[in-house]
């Protein structure tokens, strides 16, 4: 249990260091190194980064810009106090922060919108395209992308995106996996850890990658890429609510194991799962219906369905055993 938390801790700590820390993950490093309990390996990760240089902006304010204000050097037993006070003071700041914000580094100007666990948000785009963001998602692109010879974004999560149609001006959509390259058309993308599915509701896209050769896709094809694996699987004929009815507010799985439903339950509502029996979750189940927004009901039918019972802890985890 301590390991994984440091583990977590130093996962986050990295992207703090690099400046590349969503809000939600911040609010999660805050919590943790608030917590006494954690002391010894808020300073173990400290000690083991190396890092004399600190930098946090001076300031976050609603709708306003945050700048690079350089960095500072001290000694390792003050980079250990001042982190956690940055921090601190950051924290009790960025609460004011909407979810919309303009950020400047390098002089890149960026547009930003994130949802929180459980938490969806529709974004429209400055070229017409809309995009509906499902729960602990980003989306950000350069200010202005939509005036260059092409339209390009950054996202990871799940999103359903509209594309508006540009004569002779391509969107694509960048992830740590797989950049969609389209044109004007619908579809669903999930980019989460290390896999990347795509489902084509409307048009045409096509999937390119340096591990990958080009994929052209029709509508009703789902691709789904395993980058740790470096696999590709391209299912033709999908029924479109497998994919987009979290949407309307329910899930619906139809060829998902039980450890991949559970996976998907940690992606939305942010819950840790510790699995004592695994029996029961290896196979494929199909499960309809399923409420977004209440919790406490699709426990229980995840319970039901599953056959096993799943016991709150602490933290947000929860006992996955025997029913």
């Amino acid at each position: 249990m301590q390991d994984n938390i440091k583990k977590r801790i130093s996962q986050l700590y990295k992207k703090y260091l690099a400046q590349n820390i969503s809000r939600r993950e911040f609010e999660e490093l805050f919590t943790l190194i608030r917590d006494d309990n954690n002391k010894s390996l808020v300073d173990s990760v400290v000690d083991e980064s190396g890092v004399d240089n600190l930098y946090f902006p001076d300031s976050i304010e609603p709708r306003e810009s945050i700048k690079n204000s350089g960095v500072s050097s001290v000694s390792k037993e003050t980079r250990k106090i001042g982190w956690f006070y940055r921090i601190s003071a950051a924290a009790a700041l960025i609460v004011l922060v909407v979810v919309t914000i303009i950020v400047f580094r390098s002089n890149e100007q960026w547009i930003v919108y994130s949802t929180d666990y459980q938490e969806t948000k529709q974004v429209e785009l400055p070229d017409g395209s809309s995009v509906i963001l499902n729960a602990s998602s980003e989306l950000k692109w350069k200010a202005g992308f939509e005036k260059g010879e092409q339209r390009e974004v950054y996202f990871q999560g799940e999103g359903y995106f509209d594309i508006a149609h540009l004569e002779n001006k391509k969107f694509i959509v960048k992830t740590h996996g797989i950049d969609v390259n389209v044109l004007g058309t619908e579809f669903n993308l999930e980019s989460r850890d290390e896999y990347t599915n795509v489902f084509l509701q409307e048009g045409k896209v096509v999937l390119d990658g340096k591990a990958l050769a080009p994929i052209e896709m029709e509508p009703g094809d789902l691709v789904r890429y395993n980058q740790k694996q470096n696999t590709i699987d391209k299912l033709k004929g999908q029924k479109p609510e497998v994919s987009t009815s979290w949407k309307e507010g329910v899930f619906t799985f139809t060829d998902k194991t039980g450890l991949e439903i559970l996976k998907k339950m940690t992606d939305i509502y942010g819950k840790e799962f510790e699995i004592r029996d695994s029996s029961r979750l290896k196979d494929i189940i199909v499960v309809q219906g399923l409420p977004y927004t209440d919790w406490d009901f699709t426990k229980e039918a995840l319970e039901l369905t599953l056959g096993v019972e799943l016991k709150e802890s602490i933290s947000n985890k929860i006992i996955v055993d025997k029913n």
